[in-house]
């Protein structure tokens, strides 16, 4: 599945969040809320989740494998780059 667009939606500077990412699939599928993160060892993402009734949290969308989620970190890093260049 491809990547066709990703939409970046900048958090003000202050904390590890720095975006909130959209991303289209094949020009057919999107995932809303990906957040962007910049950790001590380097970006990664935290998939949108939804909190149960028992107070834990659950993955709404994820990656089946480190080849997607590897394909997306990189999707959505260089467009957090360009969008911050703007």
């Amino acid at each position: 599945m491809n990547i066709t667009d990703v939409r970046i939606r900048l958090i003000p500077a202050g904390n590890r969040l720095r975006a909130i990412a959209s991303v289209i699939f094949e020009n057919a599928f999107v995932v809303h809320d990906i957040k962007y993160v910049i950790g001590d060892s380097g970006p990664y993402l935290v998939m949108p989740s939804r909190r149960g009734g028992d107070g834990t949290t659950r993955d709404i969308a994820h990656p089946l494998n480190n080849d997607m989620r590897s394909n997306m970190l990189q999707k959505i890093s260089e467009a957090y780059e360009a969008k911050i260049a703007e």
